[in-house]
């Protein structure tokens, strides 16, 4: 699982400084790294880290699953993370980024992510092809995966009246995680058909060993729609990536929200 790990002085710092529970979400992107691996086997793996995450004492109790609505989209695109440390790089790397997957965990304490028991969590499995020397096969070794953690800023509730887990949400990264800018996309999707609610995150770096690469984007909303059609992402406004994403799979506790 191709990635990049960040100072364990900022996870010590994080820790240290947070004196009381931070809400937030796990946000993880991914692609298939090995090209001999079909989308059946990253489906059958998630159903048994899902699982691994969910009975890892600690977390928020939810764990959603979705695939771009965007069919153009390479299941096995590169996210370029060994071109992200050169000095001149921006957020266009982020921006011109395509993930086919998109993993939230939902999380009652953004220290889960530092904790022992996040550490410890099996990244092998029976399903994966096993090493050359026969041990089990790593998640290193089979997907790319781009993870982020942000606190909760937000929630907006909209007027729809659907029940379960809307079908769809619309991601929107920014480069500033504030109030005017949250504000202004506010006014552009809750005005939508079917939008059911929405929630705004920044950036909460230094608990994640294997952070994304680069200069990320600072702040994050989601917004989640009800109906058959998926919403369509504005082309204007402070905002750095706009996707689009159909849920494929929820566990845990269901009447939860991240």
């Amino acid at each position: 699982m191709s990635s990049s790990a960040s100072s364990p002085e900022s996870a010590a710092t994080a820790a240290t400084s947070t004196t009381s529970p931070t809400e937030g979400v796990l946000w993880v992107t991914t692609s298939i790294l090995n090209k001999d691996l079909p989308e059946s086997l990253i489906h059958e793996w998630y159903r048994e880290h899902s699982l691994d995450v969910l009975n890892c004492p600690g977390n928020g109790g939810l764990f959603l699953r979705y695939k771009n609505v965007d069919s153009s989209i390479n299941l096995y695109s590169d996210p370029n993370f060994a071109g992200r440390f050169a000095p001149s790089t921006t957020l266009d790397v982020v921006a011109n980024a395509q993930w086919p997957f998109l993993a939230l965990v939902k999380l009652t304490d953004l220290a889960w992510l530092i904790s022992q028991q996040f550490i410890d969590m099996p990244r092998v499995s029976k399903v994966l092809p096993p090493q050359a020397d026969g041990s089990l096969g790593s998640a290193f070794d089979a997907w790319n995966a781009g993870l982020r953690s942000y606190e909760t800023v937000n929630r907006v509730e909209g007027t729809s009246s659907g029940t379960g887990r809307p079908q769809y949400i619309l991601s929107v990264q920014t480069e500033e995680a504030s109030g005017p800018v949250f504000e202004e996309l506010e006014k552009t999707y809750s005005t939508l058909p079917g939008f059911r609610r929405s929630v705004s995150y920044k950036l909460a770096p230094g608990f994640l060993e294997f952070q994304e690469p680069g200069p990320l984007p600072q702040g994050l909303a989601l917004y989640e729609f009800d109906g058959d059609q998926p919403p369509s992402p504005s082309t204007s406004g402070k905002h750095i990536k706009a996707d689009v994403w159909t849920l494929i799979s929820e566990q845990g506790d269901l009447s939860l929200n991240v």
